[in-house]
């Protein structure tokens, strides 16, 4: 007998998915409106937020309107599994490639327009054109019309063509104006949405997720077409959503673009220029950038958020990038820092408890006067620390090694307040030991972590923080002065 929970879902089961999945856009395009008004993002905000709206063909599961052109047309597909990958074969077979086309010449007779096809689905890696998709904007331009008439992307050019019944002409048209927002499932949908309502100073809880989504069910189920930023003003106060003032969003992309940049009040991906493949090898720039080059460009982040502000550090990076820019948005000039952490929002604002053990001390050269400090916060990192520094890389003092007061481990730091009262007591007490030279600075833990010892990392000395190329390799990143 097959087990019942390790069913398919049933034809109800998958449209209530869907139902959710799009309703959850809606909420997403909601507080990107709110985030507009508040934070002033830029001259033309949104205005209000339309479901399913009349008159944008087969863009109208979520429209985003601004005071004047261009609005936002997004036709939303959930797919219950990847049987079916978005290429040409999918949007030539479900028709959806000729309604977007038909849509957007309608739209455009009105203004410019920007269109967006929102799925879970995965691109099709065999689809010539889809594949090199910019991950930044969602679009297939520029890449897409390059080549000649007997080149790959040219014969693919045709066949979209077709399918869309336009010319090559008119496809490229539309493909200027079309983003795809492929492969958010509901996982990546619900985090965008939590760190969202967190920036902007609402419940981020996942009760007031799905309260929120409710709520535009409810919208949509009473018929009501239109969400203006009124509207939305109003629910958070009657969902009893405000908690906090909003955030500054800072994104910072070094391992692959992040989703968040487009919202943030200061953004930067370097994820191109990161040697590297993939997000598990990309650890340092691909000359001729360099460290120097990616720290000017953090530092650059600062003069786009207003002093004394309260920013929410998030995006793709790794430890030392994670420090630098914890340094950037330092305490000392008055920011209030929280950061992403798995699932969660981590502030850099109270502290909790003994968080950290006793730390242990190793003697190394008398006659230097730096010291390394390593950070055994996620797993224990000493012995391969003293490895690199016995190959004569650089000569320190002695070695600073510190750990959580249960010892290392993935779950040693529980939350935001010992994160923050471990951040606080390593600075401190490499305050004691210093005595004129350089401290050598070496991470193993949360990335929420780095961003707190750097945003702390005040009144010390000049500082070289390293990242860990695997065994007992490291590699000098960027140097701080403290």
């Amino acid at each position: 007998m097959t087990d019942p929970r390790n069913e398919m879902p049933s034809s109800t089961g998958v449209r209530v998915a869907g139902d959710r999945y799009q309703w959850g856009h809606v909420w997403r395009f909601c507080l990107q409106m709110l985030e507009e008004n508040d934070a002033l993002l830029q001259a033309n905000p949104a205005v209000a937020v339309g479901v399913e709206v009349s008159g944008a063909g087969n863009l109208d599961d979520v429209v985003l309107f601004r005071q004047t052109p261009p609005h936002v047309y997004a036709q939303v597909k959930y797919a219950v599994d990847g049987s079916s990958p978005l290429g040409l074969a999918y949007l030539r077979d479900e028709g959806i490639l000729a309604k977007f086309a038909n849509a957007h010449a309608q739209l455009r007779v009105d203004g410019p327009v920007e269109a967006r096809l929102i799925t879970n689905r995965l691109p099709d890696p065999a689809d010539v054109l889809l594949r090199d998709r910019d991950a930044r904007d969602g679009k297939l331009l520029p890449r897409a019309a390059q080549g000649g008439p007997g080149s790959q992307r040219g014969i693919a050019r045709v066949e979209w063509a077709q399918a869309a019944g336009v010319d090559e002409s008119g496809l490229l048209g539309l493909l200027g104006d079309l983003a795809f927002e492929v492969g958010a499932g509901v996982e990546d949908l619900d985090r965008e949405l939590r760190l969202r309502m967190y920036v902007s100073g609402l419940d981020s809880s996942p009760a007031s997720v799905n309260l929120a989504i409710g709520w535009v069910e409810q919208q949509v189920v009473a018929g009501r077409r239109l969400l203006t930023l009124d509207d939305f003003r109003d629910v958070i106060d009657q969902l009893q959503l405000r908690r906090t003032p909003p955030r500054h969003i800072v994104s910072i992309a070094t391992i692959k673009p992040d989703v968040l940049a487009p919202r943030a009040a200061a953004s930067l991906d370097w994820s191109d220029r990161m040697a590297g493949d993939d997000e598990w090898t990309r650890v340092q720039p691909s000359p001729p950038h360099t460290w120097a080059e990616l720290g000017a460009d953090i530092e650059a982040l600062r003069t786009r958020i207003p002093a004394n502000s309260a920013v929410l550090i998030g995006g793709h990076f790794r430890q030392a990038t994670g420090f630098f820019a914890g340094t950037v948005f330092r305490g000392a000039r008055g920011y209030n820092v929280a950061a992403e952490q798995r699932d969660a929002v981590w502030v850099a604002d109270r502290s909790e408890g003994p968080a950290m053990s006793p730390v242990e001390v190793l003697a190394r050269d008398a006659s230097s006067d730096d010291i390394a400090v390593v950070i055994n916060a996620s797993a224990e990192g000493t012995t391969a620390v003293e490895a690199w520094l016995d190959r004569g890389a650089i000569t320190v003092r002695e070695v600073m090694a510190f750990r959580p007061a249960g010892g290392p481990g993935p779950n040693s730091l529980q939350g935001s307040a010992q994160a923050n009262s471990f951040a606080v007591q390593v600075r401190d007490a490499v305050r004691q030991r210093l005595s004129g030279g350089r401290v050598h600075l070496f991470l193993i833990g949360p990335i929420a972590l780095s961003v707190f010892l750097g945003h702390h990392w005040n009144r010390m000395a000049p500082t070289s923080v390293y990242e860990h190329l695997g065994g007992s390799e490291y590699l000098g990143a960027f140097e701080v002065s403290a």
